[in-house]
């Protein structure tokens, strides 16, 4: 009798060593939990890239009008940091061409966090002659592309919404909500798509 426990015992034990090896090689991702939310926006506001403003140089300014008048901030870009235009969307530090020439003297709508007289921004749509591209809220909590893309094949979302300014808003399992600008209109249906038969229905839904 006491052999036969012995034996069980070994075995278990086994049996937990190899499976705690196994979570070491292949880890587990637990839905909802494959990312840390970064800081939320707490600055959204239209108006005019300028670079070259005194006492600067190759430095991209957004000059708006605030609650006190004419203001300026000093715009900063990092890997979150997406630029938006007609055609679509890219990460800034990523871009082909220098930001003066894509963003200088261009009516934008910026969303990023404001530091001081910094903005880190966290997207910066490019408007063209007229457009009035609806502002979302401050307190936004921007993931890259990249990771929503991971989110969504991960099977960690219950609903995602576009709109037409490239957002894509993802409601995740575990109750948080993120937002990441897709690089062009509609990819994210492309992306939902191709996970049906792993996760299921998705809703989606156009804003």
């Amino acid at each position: 009798m006491k052999k036969t426990t012995l034996v069980i015992i070994l075995l278990t034990l086994a049996f937990i060593l190899y499976g705690i090896g196994l979570s070491i090689k292949y880890p587990v991702r637990i839905p909802g939990n494959v990312i840390v939310l970064s800081t939320p926006t707490n600055f959204v506001e239209y108006g005019i890239v300028k670079f070259n403003l005194p006492d600067t140089q190759d430095v991209p300014h957004l000059v708006y009008e605030g609650s006190a008048g004419t203001s300026t901030r000093t715009l900063t870009f990092d890997e979150l940091s997406s630029c938006a235009f007609q055609n679509g969307a890219t990460p800034c530090i990523a871009m082909s061409v220098s930001p003066s020439q894509s963003l200088g003297d261009k009516r934008v709508l910026v969303e990023g966090i404001a530091q001081g007289e910094t903005v880190l921004v966290r997207k910066i749509r490019v408007l063209v002659e007229s457009e009035q591209s609806i502002a979302q809220q401050p307190g936004a909590h921007f993931i890259s592309w990249p990771q929503a893309v991971l989110l969504i094949e991960d099977c960690a979302v219950s609903m995602v919404m576009q709109d037409h300014s490239l957002n894509v808003y993802l409601n995740l399992l575990d109750g948080r909500r993120v937002v990441a600008v897709e690089p062009q209109i509609d990819d994210v249906f492309e992306v939902v798509g191709h996970t049906q038969t792993k996760c299921g229905n998705i809703p989606i839904a156009t804003e």
